[in-house]
């Protein structure tokens, strides 16, 4: 997996969509569809900016991977391992998800910004059918277009959630996907 060179654009977003999500969650309120409610009572409320996917069938959270019986000791419960943490330990990603959403101890949600180029089908994928999440794919002029805080994120940006359907046969990225308004 290659590190790639993240535009402002695509990173202002993503940390601003974060926040938005995070401020719905500390009040005891989901966002739309993309977080269920929230179900962690502190910061960052089970929602995850960078989030890194191993190449592995089965994908427990960061925060639930060890034995231990104290999960506070866990050093992912307030994020999970960086790309160069993963590296280094010797297990580099398979891909890394913008934003993540956690839900009583599984992913319930992953969100891709796009900028200048889609997320690709083998991405996509793994996110929905491996993974076993709702996907949803959303373009930063959205994010960064808004003028009040929204409260969700609306329906047209919900990806799938199974490849078991023939969505995949067919796939294009929706030309404002592409960096096209």
């Amino acid at each position: 997996m290659n590190k790639s060179v993240e535009s402002f654009a695509h990173k202002m977003a993503k940390n601003l969509l974060a926040k938005w999500m995070r401020d719905a969650a500390s009040k005891g309120k989901g966002f739309g569809g993309a977080t269920g409610t929230a179900n962690r009572e502190n910061f960052p409320y089970g929602i995850f900016i960078e989030y890194p996917f191993l190449d592995e069938e089965y994908h427990q959270t960061w925060d639930e991977r060890f034995d231990d019986d104290n999960w506070e000791s866990c050093p992912w419960t307030l994020r999970p391992p960086t790309f160069q943490e993963l590296c280094a330990a010797g297990t580099p990603p398979k891909y890394i998800a913008d934003i993540v959403t956690l839900h009583k101890g599984g992913i319930y949600s992953v969100i891709e910004i796009v900028h200048k180029h889609p997320p690709g089908l083998d991405k996509i994928k793994f996110m929905a059918d491996v993974v076993d999440a709702d996907v949803y794919i959303i373009p930063t002029n959205w994010v960064l277009g808004q003028v009040k805080k929204p409260t969700e994120i609306p329906s047209k940006f919900f990806h799938c959630h199974s490849i078991s359907c023939n969505f995949w046969k067919d796939y294009v990225p929706p030309r404002e996907y592409r960096g096209f308004k």
